[in-house]
């Protein structure tokens, strides 16, 4: 019987990995061609490989357009990066109203990152400025 489960599990464990799909990255010229296109995931990856410098050269004015076209285009989490980005004046002028709207819209809209961010922001507010929130 144990020989029997161990056959099984090693079958399985066989099969489950030399099924996986393998990851590649879509090329960056693909990308910016959909994202031109009017693909939207295709402008928050762009976003993303900028701000972080992943699979492209670190641009933060470049990953701001991408993550505020895209936001524009009605993808409401790519609302939450733009206003990350605007809040704190990365790569572009320092706005944190505008950045915070952007953030609220995208938490309302379900972004948990964004609820998340605009948390971390109130608590730092909280603890350098116990005065304006008496």
């Amino acid at each position: 019987m144990v020989r029997v489960l161990t056959a099984i599990l090693g079958v399985f464990a066989a099969t489950a990995t030399s099924h996986a799909a393998p990851t590649r990255e879509r090329p960056a010229y693909a990308l910016t061609r959909d994202c031109a296109d009017g693909f939207l995931f295709s402008c928050v990856e762009l976003g993303l490989r900028h701000r972080y410098g992943r699979s492209a050269a670190r641009d933060q004015s470049l990953a701001f357009d991408y993550f505020k076209k895209a936001c524009d285009g009605g993808l409401v989490f790519a609302c939450g990066y733009a206003g990350d980005m605007l809040s704190d004046g990365v790569g572009v002028a320092k706005d944190r109203a505008e950045g915070e709207r952007l953030m609220r819209a995208a938490c309302e809209a379900g972004d948990g990152r964004s609820c998340s961010s605009l948390r971390r922001r109130a608590m730092r507010i909280e603890l350098r400025e116990p005065a304006l929130r008496d």
